[in-house]
């Protein structure tokens, strides 16, 4: 067998396992607490560090009359255009950019693999497009709420660049 047939073969697979990950009621989605040490916001444009695809997510619903308003989810999608990269520490999960109502979080939930990432990279890029596509597929009656897993490109070991990186991103409201 080739190296691309097994590549393929094994991203196939790790992609099965993570849709298959349950939600967990018990995580939080209140206001996260923001630890100065554990985040770096690089300016630059459109940074892309985790494909920037719907395939390079999963979207899970959570959208309820609670939830943000997709207009200021849109504008903060706006916003982040020029904020260029984060890179997230294992602090649990982090408020990354907030608009009015509407707030883009992540955690460092690790690697596909299941072993533990000190650090992953996510770009502005990104969130625009989770943003878009959850509001796509479940903005509903003005609101959008959803969460995921992300594919990112890790940033520890001397291996920064490869694909491991899987944080846990959610839109929740402020």
């Amino acid at each position: 067998m080739g190296f691309r047939t097994i590549l393929t073969a094994a991203v196939l697979l790790l992609g099965s396992l993570i849709q298959a990950i349950p939600f967990d009621p018990n995580i939080s989605r209140e206001r996260p607490i923001e630890p100065a040490h554990n985040i770096t916001l690089i300016k630059r444009k459109t940074v892309v560090m985790c494909g920037a695809y719907e395939y390079d997510s999963n979207f899970w619903d959570e959208t309820s009359p609670a939830s943000p308003l997709i207009t200021d989810c849109q504008k903060l999608a706006e916003d982040i255009e020029g904020d260029g990269e984060w890179s997230v520490g294992q602090s649990g999960h982090m408020e990354l950019k907030r608009h009015g109502t509407c707030a883009f979080g992540v955690s460092n939930t690790g690697s596909i693999f299941g072993f533990f990432e000190p650090y992953v990279a996510i770009g502005n890029g990104d969130i625009i497009s989770v943003i878009n596509k959850a509001i796509e597929l479940y903005g509903a009656d003005g609101v959008i709420g959803s969460w995921g897993i992300m594919f990112c490109q890790r940033k520890s070991l001397g291996l920064d660049g490869s694909w491991l990186g899987s944080p846990r991103w959610v839109i929740y409201h402020t």
